[in-house]
């Protein structure tokens, strides 16, 4: 986030589901792509091969709770070094 508090990077995922207490990795693949391993689940996500992920370190936002008490993280990004 930049100091207005507006979030600068690319958002790579969004409502993502997952446990509060799991523990959570956003790793970088080959190709370009990410995988997000949350509580022993994981989703795929495959970034523009135009982006070199050295330039970008990885954002996580805050838990929302649902009114089911399900938890999902607001949003996963990359945002410049």
């Amino acid at each position: 986030m930049d100091a207005t508090g507006n979030r600068r990077g690319v958002l790579i995922a969004s409502n993502v589901p997952m446990n509060p207490r799991a523990s959570y990795r956003l790793d970088l693949t080959s190709g370009c792509g990410v995988d997000i391993n949350a509580g022993g689940g994981r989703q795929h996500i495959t970034l523009d091969s135009r982006l070199d992920p050295g330039s970008f370190y990885f954002e996580v936002g805050n838990y929302a709770k649902s009114a089911q008490g399900g938890s999902k993280v607001t949003y996963f990004e990359l945002d410049r070094r």
